[in-house]
């Protein structure tokens, strides 16, 4: 099965994998060949766009301390965005233009000085709601902050339905 991430990452996987350590900061590091002889492992890159099965999967570049790709899937008619881990850019609205569900982090409970590798809950409303998209799944509360107050928040700057993910759990789209 081909697997698409952005370039180095099975070097910094395999690395964290047979040391147990992180992967924060790993990508960088060449291949250590690990998952390379696993899986079939291809670069993503914005706008790169696959077809499996009647299903169109395009990625976007997002702002994030490393390289990051947000995700939308669309079938039948049918959309779900996802912001993957980001900062306010537009990709983001690009992802959100009318899905059907827009999955978004909400990571920091407010801003700070400098950019921002990460989305308030305020920015992830505010996105879902500038490009139409029809329902805010709200993920990624930042540690100061509840996965409800983080949808509250969110859905007050949506101002449309929003939900809080919930592992384990599905929705329909």
């Amino acid at each position: 099965m081909p697997v698409y991430a952005p370039a180095g990452c099975t070097g910094g996987t395999s690395h964290a994998l047979g040391s147990g350590g992180s992967l924060a900061g790993s990508f960088a590091r060449p291949d250590a060949g690990f998952l390379g002889n696993v899986l079939d492992v291809r670069t993503l890159h914005d706008g790169h766009t696959v077809r499996p099965a009647g299903l169109d999967l395009t990625s976007r570049a997002v702002t994030h301390d490393v390289e990051t790709y947000g995700l939308r899937a669309a079938c039948e008619g049918k959309s779900f965005a996802s912001s993957g881990d980001s900062g306010l850019c537009a990709a983001l609205t690009r992802l959100a233009r009318d899905a059907d569900l827009f999955r978004c982090e909400a990571d920091l409970d407010g801003h700070h000085e400098g950019g921002q590798a990460h989305l308030t809950p305020e920015d992830a409303g505010a996105v879902a709601r500038a490009p139409g998209a029809r329902e805010l799944l709200v993920t990624q509360a930042g540690p100061t902050l509840t996965p409800e107050a983080a949808t509250a928040r969110a859905a007050v700057s949506s101002g449309g339905p929003t939900a809080t993910a919930r592992e384990g759990r599905t929705y329909p789209v």
